[in-house]
Parts: C-alpha cells; sequence; structure tokens
C-alpha cells in the first residue's frame, strides 16, 4: 500500500497498513519556485501491472497549502529508498513546479502514459521523442473544452474491450471523457453549470457508468448508453458542510457499479466529531436513480 501526505512525501506498508515505511527521506529539493515543497503530494498513482512503479503529483490540490516540485516518478518503489526523478512539462506547456495535483490516472493498456489533474488543466505525459523509447518523459499540456489553462479538478480511468477511456471534469464542470488523454470530448446532456470543484468515480474495467460528486454535496450518474447525467436522490444532507471545495471524496465498489462511497466535512457521532463517510447502494428504476446511505465514518478524520 502507498499513501502520499500533503507535506510528508510518499509512504509504503508492506503488512496490510500496520506498520508504515517513509520512501522519501533522501529525496529533498531545492525549489525554485514561491511555497514549494519537494515533500508536497496532491495525488499518487500505481502502475498496476508493475507496482514498484510510482506515479507522483506534488502540490496538494485541494487545499493549496503546499505547492510542489513537478511530476515525480520512481520505478523501483519497494527499494529502501527508492530513487525518485522529476520530469519536465513540455515545451510550450506550462511548468508544473510551483502548482498543485488533485489527481493522477494511468492507462492500464500504457502505463507509460498518466493524465493528470491539475491547477493549470490537463496533462498527459509523453515520450520527449516519440520514435525513441529511450528519450525520457515530458508531461504535455492538452486543450480541454477549447481552454487550456483552467483548473481540472478530477480524472479517472477505465478499460474494457482493449479499449482505455478517461474521464476528466472542469471546475465548474463539465465533465469529458478521452480514449487517449490528448483529444477530449464534453459527455453527457444536462450536467449542471457553475458547480464548483467536481470529484469522479469509475470502475476500472467499467466505462460505461461515471459518478460526480459536485462541491455541495449534489450526486449525478451518467449511463453512457442513456447519454443523460441524473441526479441521485438520497443523498445524506449536509455530507458535504461548507467544505466541498477541500474534501470531497467518491469511489466505486470493485465489484459492484451500483455501490458507491460518499466522503466531506464533518458529523457529530458516538460522541465525537468525525468524517461523514458513506456507503451507498444506487438504484435505478427508469429515469430514477435513487440512493440508501449508510454512515461508517466513525474515528475516521475529515480530511
Amino acid at each position: 500500500i502507498y499513501i502520499g501526505a500533503a507535506n510528508g512525501g510518499v509512504w509504503r506498508s508492506d503488512d496490510t497498513g500496520q506498520t508504515w515505511h517513509s520512501l522519501m527521506e533522501a529525496f529533498d529539493l531545492n525549489p525554485t519556485t514561491p511555497a514549494s515543497d519537494s515533500l508536497a503530494v496532491g495525488a499518487i498513482a500505481l502502475d498496476l501491472a508493475n507496482p514498484d512503479r510510482v506515479y507522483v503529483g506534488s502540490g496538494e490540490g485541494a487545499g493549496a497549502a503546499y505547492f510542489g516540485v513537478g511530476p515525480i516518478v520512481t520505478n523501483n518503489g519497494t527499494a529502501n529508498p527508492p530513487t525518485w526523478t522529476t520530469e519536465p512539462a513540455a515545451p510550450g506547456s506550462n511548468s508544473l513546479a510551483g502548482t498543485a495535483f488533485y489527481a493522477l490516472a494511468v492507462d492500464p493498456a500504457t502505463p507509460d502514459r498518466v493524465v493528470a489533474a491539475t491547477y493549470r488543466g490537463v496533462y498527459r505525459r509523453e515520450l520527449i521523442n516519440p520514435i525513441d523509447p529511450l528519450s525520457g518523459f515530458h508531461w504535455a499540456q492538452k486543450t480541454m473544452g477549447g481552454v487550456t489553462n483552467q483548473r481540472v479538478t478530477s480524472v479517472v480511468v477505465a478499460a474494457s474491450g482493449g479499449i482505455t477511456t478517461f474521464y476528466a471534469a472542469r471546475q465548474q464542470g463539465p465533465v469529458y471523457n478521452s480514449n487517449d488523454g490528448h483529444t477530449w470530448n464534453p459527455i453527457g446532456a444536462g450536467f449542471p453549470a457553475a458547480v464548483g470543484r467536481i470529484s469522479l468515480a469509475v470502475r476500472q474495467d467499467n466505462p460505461t457508468v461515471v459518478y460526480a460528486l459536485v462541491e455541495n454535496g449534489s450526486v449525478y450518474r451518467l449511463d453512457i448508453a442513456d447519454g443523460t447525467w441524473r441526479t441521485i436522490t438520497g443523498v445524506p444532507a449536509g455530507f458535504t458542510s461548507t467544505q466541498g471545495w477541500y474534501d470531497l471524496a467518491i469511489a466505486v465498489a470493485p465489484n459492484n457499479i451500483n455501490r458507491i462511497y460518499l466522503g466531506g466535512s464533518t458529523i457529530f457521532s458516538g460522541g465525537d466529531w468525525s468524517g461523514s463517510l458513506y456507503r451507498c447502494e444506487v438504484t435505478v428504476s427508469g429515469a430514477t436513480v435513487s440512493m440508501t446511505p449508510t454512515y461508517i465514518g466513525n474515528s475516521v478524520h475529515p480530511d
């Protein structure tokens, strides 16, 4: 298991989370941009076929309390310590040093290809020389909806039948998809406008259903075959409170497309303030989508 801390680097556990090893003790760059820290982690992702390869987006996206030094990668994540390398932005792209990441998504079919959701838009990791696999990698800024340099707050990926599909959301919306991380198209009718931060969820082996959680706590579902975003009723009231811009978590169960997990803000439970974390069973009946939430957040810190 790997985790990334907002200002404490990457850590690994080899015993199901009982003990943890700091992996960045020897990684201490001198940042050249203001408010930046080489140990600030905003996003982390693995090459699932080779979990020694760990991608890190430095700079904490949600709170923007710590900016980073750009994209970081190791190919020996189980070494003590691993060797970490920063990778540059492509020519003509804005630097990712001195900014922050929300999420990273690794293409399961081409794990050298990674898509990043950042403060400066959506980026794709590419070979510096497309015909030379030893040329190294840089990160190219992409256009989404005719806009290049606008905050992108979420990116997820699914693969099925040999086809990869990325989904990404701009701040305020809408939601886009792409098969290669280069060309992006808006998806689904009826997505609300000006909703602030958006977090997305998709099952890794099922690109046909996408969930979106927005800053005010509303949840939407898009069935690709239907083509329309539908509001899910039954969402726990106020579970994001006023913190949706900061902690806004959603995930799909890996074995059940109709089970999702929601997190954000705080709730008073069991005599203490804990995270407002819920497991939700989703029911689709014609054009109506509803959920039945179960609270599971006791003793969980809201952040």
